[in-house]
């Protein structure tokens, strides 16, 4: 599938999809949990969908009713088959500790997921008495248990994805944990998350502000509940970055201070130059065209939003420099070369760094972009689009449905051509 986008001028209101992230927890949760919890407002999303099916192949009874997720959680109980988490990196991360938890099984996934690193979460629980046969430190995985408690170290480097599933895995364990994060953690909003939604479901998880160790009481069951998913700030940066470059959008189904990292996206784009309006009671956030310049941002806790971060550089003026970015070439693809490659296609001025990025603003044109099996590439390039000279063409735009299936139909309630 392919979608042409012309050069726009937006303006109208979108609704934020639920958060990505908050729908994994809260599946995972209410999996856990001895009795039947209801998910209202989860995303509906090939990852989702992915994580869906691992928490049934866990034993979970999972229905579908009225736009909820109706869940009858129990203890994890090994999966007759291997677990296949599709292009989902967060099932994968969050459900290799459950399954050494449950006992054993096989967890697998496709085409990018099988590149990306495993390593440290096999050598954390490998130190911990699991048994697991890889290769090279990759799935497929074969995972022998029971992980039941104790201490645990892990890099904090790679990935934060690591350290939430050992918390949903410990707080089940049949000992204490004693879970220590060893060297730089990124991505601390994702463990915020985490412990926000463990939380919620009546779990107790003891740590600090550093977020490097953590002491999780066993032998715990999350409580089931009704549970509301949040609006997504990752989605909703694409959708405020449209009116910051082609006009006016307001994005509603926000809280805006949600323990989302991305939330930084609004600060992000006032720094810029951009005008936005927040409404904290109404859920609301607006952006609206206005002459943006360069700044210099950190993504150590924002690596999602790099892709869109980099496309509103090119509509700014001067320099803007995005560093400790590294971890972005172990995502769906190197996010740092593939959104490099694509935006120079539309002309754009921009240097390649080791961990980051380098670009000049400028004027950008019409291309036809290869967004490399990375959702983020084809949504960012497809607003690149809204302000550049001529159509742009995004191949294989399917590739949106891991995390914002109505993307494109969004972009049209706010006037965008797409065709």
């Amino acid at each position: 599938m392919q979608q042409i986008v012309s050069p726009s001028s937006v303006s109208g209101s979108v609704f934020a999809p639920p958060s990505k992230s908050y729908s994994h927890r809260a599946i995972i949760c209410a999996s856990l949990a001895e009795g039947k919890s209801r998910i209202r407002g989860f995303l509906e999303s090939d990852d989702i969908n992915a994580t869906i099916e691992a928490v049934r192949a866990f034993g979970a009874k999972v229905t579908r009713q009225n736009g909820c997720l109706e869940i009858e959680g129990c203890f994890p109980k090994p999966p007759s088959s291997p677990i296949n988490c599709q292009e989902s990196g967060s099932t994968a991360r969050f459900f290799i500790p459950i399954m050494a938890l449950a006992g054993k099984g096989t967890i697998t996934g496709e085409k990018g997921l099988l590149k990306r690193p495993m390593q440290p979460i096999i050598d954390a629980l490998s130190k911990a008495g699991v048994s697991i046969n890889s290769t090279g430190g990759f799935l497929p995985l074969e995972i022998s248990g029971p992980y039941r408690g104790g201490r645990i170290e892990i890099k904090g480097d790679v990935s934060s994805q690591f350290i939430s599933g050992i918390l949903f895995a410990a707080s089940l364990a049949k000992k204490e944990t004693m879970l220590t994060v060893i060297g730089k953690l990124e991505s601390k909003p994702y463990i915020r998350t985490t412990l926000e939604v463990l939380g919620d479901f009546g779990i107790i998880v003891k740590t600090d502000s550093s977020l490097l160790s953590y002491h999780i009481p066993a032998l715990q069951r999350c409580t089931p509940r009704a549970y509301s998913v949040q609006g997504d700030f990752s989605s909703a940066a694409f959708l405020l970055a449209a009116g910051a470059i082609a006009g006016k959008v307001e994005v509603s189904n926000l809280k805006i201070n949600s323990a989302q990292g991305d939330r930084a996206i609004a600060s992000l784009l006032k720094e810029m130059g951009c005008s936005i309006t927040a409404d904290a009671n109404a859920g609301k956030i607006t952006s609206e065209k206005s002459p943006l310049h360069g700044i210099k941002i950190d993504a150590c806790d924002i690596p999602d939003l790099v892709p869109i971060l980099a496309v509103l550089a090119c509509y700014a003026k001067g320099k803007t420099t995005i560093y400790n970015a590294a971890r972005l070439r172990i995502k769906e693809s190197d996010r740092l070369n593939a959104i490099a490659c694509e935006l120079k296609k539309m002309g754009a001025k921009i240097e390649e760094k080791e961990d980051g990025l380098l670009i000049a603003g400028g004027v950008l044109h019409g291309a036809v972009i290869d967004p490399h099996g990375d959702h983020r590439i084809a949504m960012s390039c497809a607003i690149a689009a809204l302000g550049a000279e001529g159509k742009t063409v995004i191949k294989n735009a399917e590739v949106i449905r891991k995390s914002y299936p109505n993307f494109f139909s969004d972009m049209k309630k706010f006037g965008a051509r797409v065709s």
